[in-house]
């Protein structure tokens, strides 16, 4: 008789713990990279970047940087023979999920409330990743103050563990998503 009443309960617990993980596995971790580089000379957007460029995105935290993999593209942007500087190179690992993940990430001294390349990106996982960039290339006056940006905004699809290229006029974005 103890063993009917059991049975029951341990359904219903096996079944909680299958509702309660669903969730936690649809979330997949990835190593996020990005590479932001100048391919020409500037051209500056009609207005610098305003204050709110962020929109509510959370800054990547330091504790989930990783190394960088993209080494031989970043040292092949950083040649002037190549005709490009690398502005930016970062990596780190966030989870991606149905729901937009937005983050932000910057590179530089930070001068009158920015950095000189700042990047909001949103991430959005289906059986495919849909990418928002919005990428700042500041420009700062001798006196410190923002003077003029270029800005970088596009959204698309993008594949897994393959580089994708954002295109602007004088400015470039390499990511690539690697699921750990």
């Amino acid at each position: 008789m103890k063993d009917l009443t059991v049975m029951p309960l341990l359904r219903n617990l096996l079944l909680l713990l299958t509702l309660t993980c669903a969730p936690a596995m649809a979330q997949s971790l990835y190593q996020i990279e990005v590479l932001a580089f100048r391919q020409a000379q500037p051209l500056l957007a009609s207005q610098p970047v305003n204050d709110a460029w962020a929109d509510g995105a959370q800054a990547v935290q330091p504790e989930a940087s990783m190394t960088p993999m993209l080494v031989q593209e970043a040292e092949r942007l950083s040649s002037p023979a190549n005709g490009y500087e690398l502005l930016m190179q970062q990596s780190w690992k966030q989870t991606v999920t149905e729901q937009p993940v937005s983050v932000t990430i910057g590179q530089g001294d930070s001068q009158d409330g920015h950095q000189p390349v700042e990047l909001k990106l949103d991430l959005r996982k289906q059986n495919y990743i849909d990418a928002g960039v919005d990428l700042w290339v500041n420009h700062f006056g001798e006196d410190g103050l923002l003077m003029a940006s270029e800005r970088l905004k596009q959204e698309r699809r993008i594949s897994y563990k393959e580089l994708n290229y954002f295109d602007h006029g004088s400015i470039g974005l390499l990511i690539r998503v690697t699921p750990l």
